[in-house]
């Protein structure tokens, strides 16, 4: 995995930054940059605070981060986060963080789960969220003009 960030870092795929106390890594983020065959959005990935680090602000910090670089470049940015109990804390701070589910439901193994199915609850499982970087910038699903509007 990380030998693959490299590559795309290389590529100008990927950014990453890394936070580190007392000079042991404490945590790290990561930006996949829209290009050829991928989405239109920047979308932030792989956020990680190491279990001792938690509760100090890391997470926003690196957070703050990533989104300030991509707010150079995209009014807006997306991030995925887990639907099961062990991705909780991120969830809440995504949310405090002004990001909203970007109206297209779950998704698993980067697919969309259709209503009606069954499906694994593990880390595959994910909800996208879509935060502006900027006053006045819409968040709205690219595709279906309907999604996140309730059925009429």
């Amino acid at each position: 995995m990380f030998l693959g960030y490299v590559t795309e870092a290389e590529a100008g795929a990927r950014s990453g930054w890394v936070a580190e106390e007392d000079g042991a890594l404490a945590g790290y983020v990561t930006v996949r940059w829209p290009g050829v065959g991928t989405a239109d959005l920047a979308e932030i990935q792989d956020l990680n605070v190491l279990p001792r680090f938690r509760g100090r602000g890391i997470g926003a910090e690196l957070l703050e981060r990533a989104e300030a670089a991509v707010a150079e470049r995209f009014d807006r940015v997306q991030i995925a986060v887990g639907l099961h109990q062990g991705y909780g804390a991120a969830q809440r701070l995504y949310v405090r963080r002004g990001y909203l589910p970007d109206g297209r439901g779950a998704s698993a193994g980067g697919r969309p789960v259709p209503e009606g199915s069954t499906v694994a609850l593990n880390d595959e499982l994910v909800l996208t969220l879509q935060k502006a970087l900027r006053a006045g910038s819409a968040v709205v699903h690219d595709g279906d003009p309907g999604a996140g509007r309730a059925p009429e």
